[in-house]
C-alpha cells in the first residue's frame, strides 16, 4: 500500500501535479509512515556507514549553506528536505533488496512508461499548456524541453539489457518506446542510452554476428539515435544530408534548432564566475539560476540549474559539500560496476543523464536515483539506524506539516498566523510587513530584516523591501536593496533600473546616476533586436533624463587600438588608421590629466576632423599639432597638445555626445569644430534609409517629411547644451563656407558668449584638395585647412 502511494506520487509529478509550488510531495511523508510500519513489525533500518557519512556531511554542509549563504532560503530549504527524504527512501530500498525493491522499480519504469507517454499524446492533440517546468509531458519541442525521453531511456535500458544478455522477447514491447525518445528530441537521453548499452556490451563480453536480427535492429536504432541527435544542430544544418534532415524534422515537429553544446558551455562559464565569487558555501541549494542572471553573456542564456548534477552543487553549496557529494556518487559508481544487474544499468543511466541536463532537479527522477542508489549499494557490517531513521522521518512530517498549515493561513488571509507558523515562506512577507507598519517603521523593520536574509537575491523581495525603505525615510536602504537587485540581475526590467536611476540620482547625483545607468544600457543593448518597443522605452528615458551616450539610437564609438577602414569598397580608401588606447584617430595617446605649462585644443567633427582617407600622420589635426609646437611663442606654454574627437560619419548631435563622453575629461582650452552640416540630421536621416543604403534619398526624404525648422530645432538643443557644458573658447570651423543661415543660428544661440570665433577655409572650388568623391579633402586639403587654423590660433586671441 505505501509503494503504491510512493508510485501514485511519482505519476503525479511526472504529469505535472505538485503541491504548493514543489516545496511539499506526496512522498515527503513515506518516510515516517515506512518507520511506523517497520516499529509495528519489529524491522529493523541498517545504515552503510562509508555512503551515509559522505551523504550526511554533504547534507550538512548544505544546511549550512542554507541557513547563512543562501540567496533564497525558502529554495534552498525546501529542496534539502528533497534531500533528506531521498536519503531515508534509500535506505529503505538498502535494507529490502529483495523481489519488493526490484519489482517496484520494474513496475514504475513500464507503467510509468505507458501513462507518462499517454498524456504525452494526449496532451499533443489537444495542446495543453504544461503546468511547470519540472514535468515529462510537454507537448512541444522547441524552446520548451520535453522530458519523456530522459524517462523512457530508462524502458530503453531495460529493453537493451534483457535482449542482449537474458531473454530477448520478454520485454521487446519496450521498444515502443523508442521512437517517443527521439521525439523527444532529448540528445541527454539518447547520450546515455548509448553510454550505457556500450557499458552492457562491454561488462558482458558480448559480440553479435554481422547479419544476424539483432545487428539489424542495433543498426537501425543507432542511425535514427544519430539523425535524431544532429537533426536539431545549427553547425550540422548546412551539410548535405543532415541539412535535408533538418528540415524535414523542423518542418514536421516545428522545432527549433540548438548549437552543438545546447548552451553548456555558457553554463559552464556562469558556474566558472560564480564559483570564484563564492567557493566555499555557495549561493545555497536549488538557487543557481541567481547566478545565471547574474553572468549570463546574453539575455537568452538565463537558465535555472547549471545542467550537471556535480557542478550545480558546487555552485549551490560550495566546495565542501560538492566534495562529499563526489565521494557519496564514486561509492556508488563503484557499486554499479560490480554485479551485472539491471537496476545497476539504470542507475548508470540517470548518473550519465544528471551530467548533461537538469532532470536531477526533477524530483522524479532525484527520487528515483535515491531508490536506485539503495538497491545497487553493498557495504559490509551495516548499523542500526531505528532511532535515526524514525526521527528524521518524523522531522520531515512536522516540517511538511508547517509548510501546508502556513500556505492554508496565508491563502485564507490568516498572514499573522501564517508568518509564525511557517516563516520561511516569502509570499507571506509583503502583507505582513505592511500590516505591521501601521504600528511604525521601527515595529516593522526587523521583519523587513529578517524579510531581506530570506532572500537577499529574489528581485521581488528587493522591490518590495525598497519600496518599505523609501516610505519609512531611510532612502540610503532603500537604494541598496535596488542596487543589490540591480548587480544581482544581469538583464533587469526597466521599471527596476528607472527606481535605481532616480533613487541614486537623488542621494548621489545625476553624475553618479548616469554613469550607473550606462552600465546597465550596455546590457540592455543585447536585448534590443528582440523588441523595438523595449529599445523605444530605453531611449525615451535617457532624453527624457538626458543621458549622455544613450541618447541616440544610431550613435556609435570606435573600439580602442582598433583598424579603422572606412569605404574601403571605394578605389581610393587604400589607407587604414590605427586607433589610440582611447578610440582616436592620434599618433599619441594623451594623459587624460593635462600636463603643466600645455595649452589644449580638442578637435570636433565627422569625417572631415577625422581625416578620412589619409594616414594619421598626414592628417590636419596632426600637422596643426606640430606647427604650433615648432612655431610656439607663449610664455605660459610649453606644448600644445591637438586631441582629435573626430569621428567618419558623425552629425552635430553625434559630435556633441562623443565630446560629452570622451573628450570632457581631457579638460581642453579650446574647441575647433570642423562643424557638420546643420540640415543633417542622422537619427532622422537612418530612420529613413532603405536598404540600397541610398544616402542622398533618405536625406531627401527627411527634409520633406521632417523639414528644417524641426531639424534646426534640434541642432539647437544641442548647440546650446553644448555652450552650457563648455565655457571655454569654441571655433566653430568649416573646410568651405557656413551659408548664411547656419552662420545666423550659429552665432545667435552663442552671442552672450565671449569666446567664440567662426573660421572658414574656402575649400569649395578648389578641385586639387578634394579626393574624387568631391568632398573629401586628401593630403593638399588637410595641408590647407591646417593652414587656415595655423594662422588663426597664432594670434594671440587664443594662446594669449
Amino acid at each position: 500500500m505505501l509503494l503504491i502511494l510512493l508510485f501514485v506520487s511519482f505519476i503525479a509529478e511526472g504529469i505535472g501535479f505538485t503541491l504548493l509550488k514543489g516545496f511539499v510531495f506526496p512522498y515527503f511523508f513515506l518516510p515516517g509512515l515506512l518507520f511506523f510500519y517497520y516499529f509495528f513489525r519489529k524491522k529493523t533500518f541498517f545504515l552503510p556507514p562509508r555512503l551515509s557519512l559522505s551523504y550526511g556531511l554533504f547534507f550538512i554542509f548544505s544546511l549550512v549553506s542554507t541557513f547563512f549563504f543562501s540567496v533564497d532560503k525558502e529554495v534552498s530549504f525546501g529542496l534539502n528536505i528533497l534531500y533528506l527524504t531521498g536519503f531515508l527512501l534509500f535506505l529503505f530500498f538498502y535494507n529490502n533488496k529483495n523481489a519488493l525493491g526490484r519489482g517496484f522499480i520494474k513496475q514504475v519504469i513500464i507503467y510509468g512508461s505507458i501513462i507518462f507517454t499517454s498524456v504525452f499524446l494526449l496532451n499533443f492533440y489537444l495542446k495543453k499548456v504544461p503546468l511547470n517546468q519540472f514535468q515529462l509531458v510537454f507537448p512541444y519541442y522547441g524552446t520548451l524541453h520535453n522530458h519523456l525521453g530522459d524517462f523512457l531511456g530508462l524502458a530503453l535500458v531495460f529493453f537493451v539489457f534483457y535482449f542482449l544478455n537474458k531473454k530477448p522477447n520478454k520485454y521487446v514491447y519496450l521498444l515502443i518506446f523508442f521512437p517517443f525518445i527521439l521525439i523527444s528530441f532529448s540528445r541527454s537521453a539518447l547520450v546515455a542510452l548509448l553510454a550505457t548499452t556500450a557499458v552492457i556490451f562491454i561488462k558482458n563480453k558480448l559480440s553479435i554476428r554481422l547479419f544476424s536480427r539483432k545487428a539489424l535492429l542495433i543498426a537501425v536504432i543507432a542511425v535514427l539515435a544519430v539523425v535524431f541527435f544532429f537533426g536539431t544542430v545549427k553547425e550540422a544544418k548546412n551539410q548535405p544530408i543532415i541539412g535535408k534532415v533538418y528540415n524535414l524534422l523542423e518542418t514536421t515537429f516545428d522545432v527549433s534548432s540548438k548549437d552543438f553544446g545546447a548552451g553548456r558551455l555558457e553554463y559552464l562559464k556562469q558556474a566558472y564566475l560564480g564559483f570564484l565569487e563564492r567557493p566555499f558555501f555557495g549561493v545555497g541549494a536549488g538557487n543557481f539560476g541567481f547566478v545565471s542572471k547574474k553572468y549570463s553573456a546574453y539575455s537568452s542564456a538565463g537558465t535555472s540549474a547549471a545542467h550537471n548534477i556535480i557542478l550545480e552543487t558546487l555552485i549551490d553549496n560550495g566546495i565542501f559539500s560538492a566534495g562529499f557529494f563526489l565521494v557519496f556518487i564514486l561509492l556508488l559508481v563503484v557499486s554499479i560496476f560490480r554485479k551485472n544487474r539491471l537496476e545497476n544499468y539504470l542507475m548508470l543511466y540517470l548518473l550519465l543523464n544528471f551530467q548533461t541536463d537538469y532532470t536531477y532537479r526533477i524530483s522524479t527522477f532525484l527520487i528515483l536515483f535515491m531508490i536506485l542508489a539503495g538497491l545497487v549499494y553493498e557495504e559490509k557490517k551495516p548499523v542500526n539506524f531505528n532511532f535515526g531513521f524514525g526521527f528524521l522521518s518524523i522531522i520531515i512530517i512536522i516540517v511538511c506539516e508547517l509548510i501546508l498549515a502556513g500556505w492554508i493561513f496565508f491563502k485564507t488571509g490568516l498572514t499573522e498566523k501564517a508568518f509564525y507558523t511557517y516563516p520561511l515562506n516569502k509570499s507571506v512577507y509583503p502583507n505582513f510587513i505592511n500590516s505591521k507598519k501601521n504600528k511604525g517603521c521601527l515595529f516593522s523593520l526587523k521583519y523587513a530584516n529578517f524579510y531581506y536574509y530570506l532572500s537577499p537575491g529574489d528581485i521581488p523581495t528587493l522591490e518590495f523591501l525598497s519600496k518599505f525603505y523609501e516610505n519609512c525615510g531611510n532612502k540610503k536602504m532603500a537604494q541598496k536593496t535596488i542596487e543589490t537587485a540591480v548587480e544581482n540581475n544581469k538583464f533587469i526590467s526597466l521599471p527596476i533600473t528607472k527606481r535605481f536611476y532616480f533613487l541614486k540620482k537623488e542621494i548621489e547625483g545625476k553624475e553618479k546616476a548616469d554613469r550607473s545607468f550606462l552600465t546597465i544600457f550596455e546590457r540592455f543593448k543585447s536585448v534590443f533586436w528582440q523588441s523595438q518597443v523595449f529599445e523605444n522605452k530605453v531611449r525615451e528615458f535617457c532624453r527624457e533624463e538626458n543621458i549622455v551616450g544613450c541618447r541616440f539610437r544610431y550613435f556609435w564609438q570606435p573600439e580602442a587600438n582598433s583598424l579603422e577602414h572606412p569605404n574601403p569598397q571605394l578605389p581610393f580608401s587604400k589607407v587604414k588608421n590605427r586607433l589610440n588606447a582611447d578610440g582616436l584617430n592620434d599618433r599619441f595617446n594623451y594623459s587624460v590629466k593635462k600636463p603643466k605649462d600645455t595649452f589644449r585644443i580638442m578637435v570636433l567633427g565627422g569625417s572631415e576632423a577625422y581625416g578620412q582617407y589619409v594616414e594619421t600622420k598626414n592628417n590636419w589635426t596632426e600637422l596643426l599639432e606640430d606647427d604650433l609646437n615648432k612655431n610656439l611663442n607663449c610664455p605660459r606654454y610649453k606644448k600644445v597638445e591637438v586631441i582629435n574627437l573626430g569621428m567618419h560619419g558623425y552629425d552635430i548631435a553625434y559630435s556633441i555626445e562623443r565630446f560629452n563622453l570622451k573628450g570632457k575629461k581631457y579638460n581642453p582650452d579650446l574647441i575647433i569644430f570642423l562643424t557638420p552640416s546643420l540640415y543633417i540630421s542622422n537619427e532622422e536621416i537612418q530612420l529613413r534609409s532603405d536598404p540600397s543604403q541610398n544616402w542622398q534619398r533618405a536625406f531627401d526624404k527627411t527634409m520633406s517629411e521632417v523639414g528644417e525648422e524641426k531639424i534646426f530645432k534640434k541642432q539647437k538643443v544641442l548647440l546650446q547644451e553644448l555652450k552650457e557644458n563648455y565655457t571655454a573658447h569654441i571655433i566653430f570651423f568649416r573646410n568651405d563656407s557656413f551659408d548664411k543661415i547656419e552662420k545666423y543660428f550659429i552665432t545667435d544661440i552663442f552671442k552672450n558668449k565671449s569666446k567664440i570665433n567662426i573660421l572658414e577655409a574656402g575649400l569649395k572650388n578648389n578641385t586639387e584638395a578634394f579626393f574624387p568623391d568631391g568632398w573629401s579633402f586628401n593630403k593638399t586639403g588637410h595641408k590647407i585647412v591646417e593652414k587656415t587654423a595655423f594662422n588663426f590660433l597664432k594670434s594671440p586671441i587664443c594662446l594669449k
